[in-house]
């Protein structure tokens, strides 16, 4: 999970424009049944400007797991559950219905980490959203256990940990990170561990290598070289910059 900076990406006109139609179709159901997936307009949401947008806000990667993914094969996620919102417990409780159509409450996720967070949403304490609010307005905020990648800092709550034979695994620092990775099932990713074990291996650890040695023979040339190095390797757009930036952290190479 890395920081994704929410200000980079806009809400795409045929969205805003669809929105309050398809809201208001969803309100009326609500006053006379429980709403059910099927209530929700797809095609307003989940719609290619929509897809375009985060996946350019999330330069071409998962929110979740960084992997590379085209716009087409990536699936909308909603942070706040549209439809319920489960607990640690399998209790349910209705879902965010009016952050159906929000792009606040997006983001774009591979089907690898959007099914198994399903309507995953639990509370640490019982302050829900009152609905029509949005997250941004809510005071105080709603406190609740799941990472967001557009308003946490996951590397205060995730750390990395090369693991021979298995690749570069994700651990949690905290509460929130450990139950964030194991509702993401991100530590059961063996192939994307061994990915992301490989660019640690043949890229990270090199660099890791080259500021060492510059450090100590104390060549300013050398270190302007390999900072450069460092920061397009921290750069929301590089592949697995979540981990590379915990190994620079870790290293006590500045970013």
């Amino acid at each position: 999970v890395i920081r994704i900076r929410r200000g980079l990406g806009v809400a795409p006109t045929k969205l805003t424009t669809d929105a309050p139609t398809a809201l208001a179709k969803v309100q009326a159901l609500r006053a006379s049944r429980t709403l059910g997936t099927k209530d929700f307009d797809g095609k307003v949401y989940g719609h290619e400007d929509v897809k375009k947008a985060l996946w350019k806000m999330q330069h071409g990667k998962c929110c979740f797991c960084e992997k590379e993914m085209e716009v087409s094969y990536g699936t909308v996620e909603h942070f706040r559950p549209k439809t319920s919102a489960t607990d640690d417990a399998g209790t349910k409780r209705e879902g965010y219905w009016w952050l159906a159509y929000e792009f606040e409450n997006f983001y774009l996720s591979c089907i690898n980490c959007n099914q198994p967070k399903g309507d995953y949403f639990p509370l640490a304490s019982g302050n829900p959203l009152t609905a029509g609010t949005l997250p941004s307005a809510a005071s105080p905020p709603e406190d609740h256990v799941f990472l967001d990648p557009g308003k946490d800092l996951p590397e205060r709550h995730i750390e990395w940990k090369f693991v021979r034979g298995k690749g570069m695994v994700p651990l949690g620092k905290t509460t929130r990170g450990t139950k964030t990775i194991r509702k993401l099932k991100l530590h059961l990713r063996d192939e994307l561990a061994k990915f992301r074990g490989r660019h640690y291996r043949d890229v990270i650890v090199p660099i890791v290598k080259r500021y060492v040695d510059a450090k100590k023979a104390n060549d300013t040339v050398r270190l302007d070289e390999v900072m450069k190095d460092v920061r397009r390797q921290a750069h929301a757009r590089a592949p697995y910059a979540a981990m590379a930036r915990a190994v620079f952290r870790q290293s006590n190479i500045p970013l």
